[in-house]
């Protein structure tokens, strides 16, 4: 290289170098500026105030600090909620109630009552019987001039003929009666539950913590919401001024920060038209394949046509 071209570069270079120590040692003690502290200041107390934030969260303001603990809540739910459980299904499984229900329901027809069924004929037709009850056998029901098959009455209706029928019937009807009974009483305090969880924590000062879910003292959720909210409007503005944050603390960013930027930038949108176009190139793709059929069709046709010429 000449030398006098050399000399140049090394000039060229340590002025450059200069220039960047000189910036980065100016940006190092930056603070935000006050027109840039008063904007944030703005938007906090605009975005960020404790009732602004309380009525987002659907709190009632003020809030109030809670006078109960959490398991104390948690308890006068539970009695609630059983109050309400025990009002609805009230004697809905009581014994002696049911008992008397399903000795009705599969009381045992007895010589001379009047029955009324329908069987289970061939072929998947039923046919019904209606008349007095004269005998029932082992394999045969006799209904007034009928002998029907016991294997043609549906078993529901053979337990209101045969006693060890109607006896394990009647066991299952309970048992199924009063399963069904403890599933709709879960049901319905479980539905409690959703009900009066949030209203009684929030009439006793709670507030659902925003990561866990755990009821915690509104004032705290409040606070930590406003930390939060605080901290997102402070790096909105300030990375939109020019700022950056280290070590905690906002200042200018540097020359070569700006540069980095530029570059990052640049590569992000040049990987944005790269995604831009393998979407078009997939989406053409799609499309040309979903007129493939079409085109066979079309060539089909053609194929009968020239073949009627040929011929």
């Amino acid at each position: 290289m000449n030398p006098k071209h050399f000399a140049a570069v090394v000039v060229l270079l340590a002025t450059v170098g200069a220039a960047v120590r000189g910036q980065e040692a100016a940006g190092a003690d930056a603070v935000l500026e006050p027109e840039v502290k008063a904007e944030i200041q703005a938007r906090v107390d605009a975005e960020a105030a404790p009732e602004v934030l309380a009525r987002e969260a659907k709190l009632a303001w003020p809030l109030t600090t809670p006078t109960k603990t959490v398991a104390q809540v948690s308890e006068a739910i539970e009695t609630a909620v059983e109050k309400e459980v025990a009002r609805k299904y009230a004697g809905a499984d009581d014994v002696g109630k049911l008992g008397a229900e399903t000795r009705e329901k599969f009381r045992v027809f007895k010589v001379g009552d009047r029955v009324s069924f329908r069987t289970m004929a061939p072929l998947g037709k039923d046919a019904p019987v209606d008349g007095i009850l004269v005998a029932v056998s082992e394999q045969k029901i006799h209904v007034g001039s009928r002998w029907i098959d016991r294997g043609d009455v549906p078993e529901e209706i053979q337990a209101r003929f045969y006693p060890d029928l109607a006896a394990r019937a009647a066991d299952q009807y309970v048992k199924a009666k009063l399963a069904a009974v403890k599933k709709a009483r879960e049901a319905y305090a479980a539905a409690g539950h959703r009900k009066l969880t949030p209203i009684f924590f929030g009439n006793a000062g709670y507030a659902q913590h925003p990561d866990t879910g755990a009821w915690t003292a509104s004032q705290e959720v409040i606070e930590l919401l406003r930390e939060r909210k605080i901290a997102a409007i402070t790096t909105e503005i300030g990375t939109a001024r020019g700022y950056i944050l280290k070590d905690g603390q906002w200042t200018k960013k540097t020359f070569l920060e700006k540069i980095n930027d530029t570059k990052n930038t640049a590569v992000e949108k040049v990987a944005e038209r790269k995604a831009e176009r393998q979407k078009a190139a997939q989406e053409a793709e799609k499309e040309r394949a979903a007129k493939e059929p079409e085109k066979a069709a079309r060539g089909e046709e053609n194929d009968k046509v020239w073949g009627e010429d040929e011929e």
